[in-house]
């Protein structure tokens, strides 16, 4: 939804690229609390560049495990070590990417 929706209570993720809570966790090296997870959702959905960051860590994780097979990459960002579970949502960037292509506005 392109950052409409910058909570999702069921992974639970938050910011516009959902960074899960327990990666935040994780990547801030902050103790697993329920203040540090609010703490933690309310920085992804407030800062931007931090939850970007952490996005280039997760996409950089999954890179490393699959080499540049981009298919499994995106379904592993969606679906963890589940990749077959996160098939839609692999298909659906690679059909943007498509898309955007097509406007020719840049090379990607």
């Amino acid at each position: 939804m392109a950052g409409k929706y910058l909570i999702n209570l069921q992974d639970p993720s938050a910011g516009v690229f959902h960074i899960t809570i327990n990666n935040a966790l994780v990547y801030l090296k902050w103790e697993d609390t329920s203040f540090n997870r609010n703490r933690a959702a309310q920085l992804l959905i407030q800062d931007f560049q931090l939850a970007a960051d952490f996005a280039m860590i997760n996409l950089q994780f999954w890179k490393d495990q699959y080499g540049g097979n981009w298919s499994k990459i995106w379904a592993s960002y969606n679906a963890g070590w589940d990749w077959k579970n996160g098939k839609g949502y692999s298909k659906d960037i690679k059909s943007k990417i498509q898309r955007i292509k097509m406007c020719r506005w840049a090379s990607i």
